[in-house]
């Protein structure tokens, strides 16, 4: 059961199952509604299913013919969504996840255009939840949360160190296969830090200053405040914060409810709740890690999303952490837990020694007292 829910937070997890539900029902009833397209609009695939939709294009679910693989299809929207940037954020997507080889980050396969010339590409399939349902329906412990996010951070460090920011991450980007390992996907919103805002014409298109790019709850104070110039690798470091915090808790760092006004001032102006305040299940050490990740100023955080993930191996390793130096107590403490077994051994063996030795005095003086009484018999007995 997650921290959130050992809390006893019954409503919130009611109203979380509701939603999913909905959201559920929903998905049902539009696939109902929603008819596909002609057979042969991407020649080579057989289209089978909607999986979803987004701002720029619609994903299905198809079969290679070729090679009989099921694969998830991405085809840019057409009509109003169709604009030059649109064109240029697709290609972007198709250009930087390419250069991605890694299991933790969905793979690109092939991209082409459709018969009636819309761009298209197709990836890997990953059948699994979001990171959001996963956490509703399996309900991991901390341990596993844990677990999870510092492989998220891994693979979101590989893009780092491709000099690729995701800039739009959320759990909805966030998949979990049935053997419960994480797979990021939509770099749309990507960024490459070898390209800069003023050189690159696709780039400058697609973050003018001014422009809120992504989902708002979780984007980064730089983000939220529409200054493209100064998103960096830390920008992605506070999303999966945000994301941590609200596995954790249940909750969001500040309030996410209001105008986007109002929620772009909380997030760049609004300290967060400690985590710690809401569970029982996050200790110092843990809540350490994340308001690193939440701090406003990008210089405090941590540099990349590696960073991040080190720490949060750390703590679940039971070593000091970078957001929470250990004091001279909590190095005690430490040596203590990693030596309890040890010290669990030493002291059953201390104890059946004195044991042994109380017992073999007790038998020695047990021994005397009979010999002694067996003397007393024979010395009256001797007596006429």
């Amino acid at each position: 059961m997650s921290a959130a829910n050992h809390e006893g937070t019954s409503d919130d997890h009611l109203r979380r199952l509701i939603e999913s539900a909905a959201r559920e029902a929903t998905d049902i009833a539009q696939a109902t509604l929603v008819s596909l397209p002609p057979p042969g609009l991407v020649p080579g695939y057989e289209i089978t299913a909607e999986l979803g939709r987004g701002g720029m294009g619609v994903v299905y679910r198809a079969i290679q013919l070729a090679t009989k693989r099921d694969v998830a299809l991405k085809v840019m929207l057409s009509g109003g969504f169709s604009s030059r940037s649109a064109h240029e954020r697709f290609q972007r997507e198709i250009e930087l996840s390419a250069r991605f080889q890694h299991n933790g980050i969905v793979r690109i396969f092939e991209a082409g255009k459709t018969i009636t010339g819309q761009p298209f590409y197709t990836m890997e399939l990953i059948d699994g939840l979001s990171l959001s349902d996963w956490l509703l329906v399996d309900q991991p412990d901390v341990s596993a949360i844990l677990h999870v996010f510092a492989k998220i951070c891994t693979a979101i460090g590989h893009a780092h160190q491709g000099d690729v920011i995701h800039r739009d991450l959320k759990p909805a980007n966030v998949m979990i296969d049935a053997d419960g390992e994480p797979h990021v996907l939509d770099f749309g919103l990507s960024k490459a830090l070898d390209e800069t805002d003023g050189t690159s014409g696709i780039t400058q298109s697609i973050s003018a200053p001014g422009q809120i790019l992504g989902t708002l709850r979780y984007l980064s104070p730089e983000q939220a405040s529409g200054a493209p110039s100064k998103v960096d690798t830390r920008a992605d470091v506070y999303s999966l914060g945000v994301m941590l915090y609200e596995a954790l808790t249940g909750r969001m760092p500040y309030d996410p409810i209001g105008s986007a006004t109002a929620i772009v001032h909380r997030i760049c102006g609004a300290d967060p709740i400690p985590p710690s305040s809401l569970t029982r299940h996050v200790d110092r050490e843990l809540e350490a890690i994340v308001l690193k990740a939440l701090l406003k100023d990008p210089t405090q955080r941590y540099a990349d999303s590696n960073r991040l993930g080190q720490d949060i191996q750390r703590y679940l390793r039971g070593e000091p952490t970078v957001a929470r130096p250990a004091t001279a107590l909590d190095q005690v403490r430490r040596q203590i837990g990693r030596q309890r077994t040890r010290i669990a051994t030493v002291a059953i063996a201390s104890c059946l020694i004195v044991l042994g030795l109380a017992g073999g005095v007790w038998w020695h003086r047990h021994s005397l007292s009979v010999e002694e009484a067996h003397q007393e018999q024979g010395a009256r007995r001797a007596v006429p």
